[in-house]
């Protein structure tokens, strides 16, 4: 696969842990995570629970 579709299809833009800039985060060969081109740094990221929409009602 080209380097710009590897970009343009699985790549994510995210913060980094260890540098703490917010940049584009490379799919890794091996393991599900990413690499950090900033730092190189390894980074998993994780889905956060996402809050439950509560209907406001006027009392």
């Amino acid at each position: 696969m080209e380097t710009s579709e590897v970009l343009m299809l699985h790549a994510t833009v995210a913060r980094c842990p260890d540098c703490a800039d917010e940049c584009v985060l490379l799919p890794t060969d091996g393991f599900d995570g990413f690499c950090c081109t900033s730092c190189d740094a390894a980074v998993f990221l994780l889905e956060a629970p996402q809050p439950a929409l509560t209907k406001r009602l006027a009392g």
